[in-house]
């Protein structure tokens, strides 16, 4: 049997991996990058904004704001003006919101125990090691 690419396996772990969190937020109605999302802004005690999160996640504003604008609607999060730039709007979870990330934030540790069973974690330690090793020489291509 022919050894797959490395870049087509990781492609179709991070698809399959994001097609089991998603399967599991269904109840929620909420998609992997809202969940991503909601978990970056969960990190800012003072509200983040829009242009921050798109920098975060790495994905283009466009999506991060249909994301806002569907988990605002939803009841997920507050946005409001920054009191120091009116300029700037900062996203924070609701009440609600923060206590429902509390119980979904298994979700991800989950995922992950079920994608890495039967590997021992000194390999599961060489695979991170490995693919963060990747991720930095990718992106110092980049630069």
């Amino acid at each position: 049997m022919e050894m797959r690419h490395i870049g087509d396996l990781v492609y179709l772990v991070s698809k399959e991996m994001r097609r089991e969190v998603e399967r599991r937020l269904q109840n929620e109605n909420l998609n992997y990058t809202q969940f991503q999302a909601l978990m970056a802004i969960k990190r800012y005690d003072n509200g983040v904004s829009q242009e921050e999160i798109s920098h975060i996640l790495e994905i283009d504003k466009s999506n991060v704001s249909r994301s806002v604008r569907r988990l605002s609607e939803s009841g997920w999060l507050d946005v409001h003006v920054d009191q120091e730039d009116a300029r700037r709007t900062l996203l924070t979870l609701t009440e609600q919101s923060e206590n429902k990330l509390k119980s979904l934030q298994h979700l991800l540790s989950e995922v992950e125990s079920k994608m890495l069973r039967n590997i021992p974690s000194d390999e599961q330690k060489q695979v991170s090691i490995l693919l963060e090793d990747v991720l930095s020489n990718l992106r110092k291509e980049i630069e």
